[in-house]
Parts: structure tokens; C-alpha cells; sequence
């Protein structure tokens, strides 16, 4: 699925740590899922796998194709203006993501560019993560509703500290902001790591996705740069992205 802070690059990483580090855990949550390129990969490693989000066009999506319902590869400008001012749907999960400029949830129509069809491309995409998810479980909550024990295993992608503009542009923001966005302008980090660390305390395997992390967190390995924007939308350098842990590893 195209979708803004995918990690399909980065999920190949994030798995080889899960299994090398989960023991006898048989359960996993993934409360920032997004465009799904982890979940699909490491909901197979347990026995049970709960992925969440807080759009809720999102998580009826994958709930949809979980079911088995075939996302469209045609939408039509008329179509996706429409679905923008409909109620939440599966459809209108799919077509505000992947027919968006790209990818930004609702960030104006523009499914082909470039030559490419990123409507056939996620098509294809989506389909493959599906295999993966059959037994898998959804729901639409902000992280901290989640209840996790010893036996739990966590992958987190929240936005990343430090940075300007959406990281994560299609989350609903469940803290009343203005415009509605769960962004990186919204996003209350000190409360994030104080969740984590609380996680861990109670047993639960949890690996976070950031550029930093407090004092205490391991950095397990670095995933990559990302290129990091000014408030000007001008480059201003790049950044080691790291998969982070602490605790009962």
C-alpha cells in the first residue's frame, strides 16, 4: 500500500529482530501498522497478531482485506473527490492513501506519475501483505489503550522527534488538534517513551522505530538515512534511522 513512513525497506530488519529476540512470546501488537509492511511480516511469527491505527478508513481497510475484499485498481478523479466527504470506509481507506500525491492521506488526486500506475503497484502489494494476515486481528485506538504482559511482543513506528511537516499524515490525531492530523507537530513524544518504558517494566518485548531514544534504550541497529525537510520544504541533511529496545530482550 503506498502510504507516507512505510516501512518496506526497513521490515526485513525489524522481523529478524522480533524473532531473534521474542523467545517464547505468542503474541504481537502493532499499534502505528500504517501501510502494513512490518505487520505483514511479523504477524506470521505468532500465534496471535493484533495490528491498530487511528484512522479508522485504515484499519476497516485491512479489516476488509483480511476478508477478502479486492481493493480497485481504476478510481477516477470524480471518485476520489466524492469519497473525500463520505464517512469512513474500507474504499475510502484505499482511495485516500493510494490515489493521493504521493501517498499523503487526501493530498490531492495524483494515483499516476512519472510514468509509474501506483494504483496497480499497491494493488499488487496489498495482496502479497494480505497472505500474511489472515489470523490477524484490527482495531482503531490511540497506542495507549493497548494492554500488553510478558507474553506480548511490540513493534512501534510513531513520528519522529525532531523533524517538520507529517511524518505520518494519515493518522487522526486522538489529542484534539487543530487540523485533525497525527503528525509530528501533534505527536506527544515524552508521553510516548513513558508508555514504552511502562511496557517494559510489565515484561513485554517492545521495539521502537526513531532517530534517538532515551537513556536506557539500546540502539539494536540502523535501518537506514532518511532525509530530513526544513519549514521551507528545503532538505536540511539526513538522519540515522535505528530500531531501538530495552530490557527484557
Amino acid at each position: 500500500m503506498r502510504y507516507v513512513g512505510g516501512k518496506f525497506r526497513q521490515a526485513k530488519h525489524v522481523c529478524f529482530e522480533l524473532k531473534r529476540r521474542k523467545k517464547l512470546r505468542t503474541r504481537y501488537i502493532e499499534p502505528m501498522m500504517g501501510g502494513g509492511a512490518v505487520f505483514a511480516k511479523a504477524a506470521p511469527l505468532f500465534k496471535e497478531a493484533i495490528g491498530a491505527d487511528v484512522v479508522e478508513d485504515l484499519m476497516l481497510f485491512w479489516m476488509a482485506v483480511r476478508d477478502g475484499w479486492t481493493p480497485p485498481i481504476e478510481v477516477s478523479k470524480d471518485d476520489y473527490e466524492r469519497l473525500l466527504n463520505e464517512g469512513p470506509s474500507a474504499l475510502r481507506g484505499w482511495v485516500g492513501f493510494v490515489a493521493s500525491y504521493n501517498g499523503r492521506w487526501w493530498g490531492g488526486y495524483g494515483p499516476k506519475a512519472a510514468g509509474r500506475d501506483y494504483l496497480a503497484e499497491s494493488y499488487r502489494s496489498t495482496m502479497k501483505k494480505a497472505a500474511g494476515m489472515t489470523h490477524a486481528d484490527f482495531v482503531c485506538c490511540p497506542y495507549w489503550e493497548h494492554e500488553v504482559d510478558a507474553n506480548t511482543a511490540v513493534y512501534c513506528d510513531p513520528p519522529y522527534e525532531h523533524t517538520t511537516g507529517n511524518n505520518h499524515s494519515g493518522r487522526k490525531t486522538p489529542e484534539g488538534s487543530s487540523d485533525g492530523i497525527y503528525g509530528t507537530e501533534h505527536f506527544d513524544h515524552a508521553r510516548f517513551w513513558v508508555v514504552m518504558e511502562e511496557w517494559v517494566q510489565k515484561g513485554a518485548l517492545v521495539l521502537v522505530h526513531e532517530y534517538d531514544a532515551p537513556e536506557g534504550w539500546e540502539r539494536v541497529c540502523t535501518t537506514g538515512r532518511v532525509e530530513t525537510m526544513n519549514h521551507r520544504g528545503q532538505s536540511s541533511g539526513s538522519r540515522k534511522e535505528s530500531l531501538w529496545t530495552r530490557g527484557v530482550a
